[in-house]
């Protein structure tokens, strides 16, 4: 996934909202993740994205980090599935949330 628009953004989305709109993408990001490990049972690694939210909260430009991971395939579900989150209308502006997965199948942990 390329780097885009690196500038900073003025808004704020509180922690709080950003965990809870985890939380109900976690089965598809688990989706992601078993389709991952079933394609490659050893695999490991952790991927960052960064994701820009409008000020109406609509999901703009996402962007790989940093990662140490090799499933190109789990990663564009990642995105996918960060695509598709409501995210809440941020406070004074468009703002950037950054997503990290750490996902290691040899230890059973993701």
């Amino acid at each position: 996934i390329p780097e885009r628009d690196a500038s900073p953004k003025p808004g704020r989305v509180p922690l709080a909202t950003v965990a809870d709109a985890l939380e109900k993408a976690r089965p598809a990001l688990g989706a992601c993740i078993d389709a991952a490990t079933t394609r490659e049972p050893g695999l490991w690694g952790r991927v960052a994205l960064r994701v820009d939210v409008s000020e109406q909260g609509t999901t703009g430009d996402i962007a790989e980090t940093e990662s140490t991971f090799p499933d190109r395939k789990a990663t564009a579900c990642f995105v996918d599935v960060l695509r598709a989150i409501p995210w809440p209308e941020p406070k004074k502006g468009a703002a950037r949330v950054v997503v990290a997965f750490r996902v290691d199948a040899r230890a059973g942990r993701r």
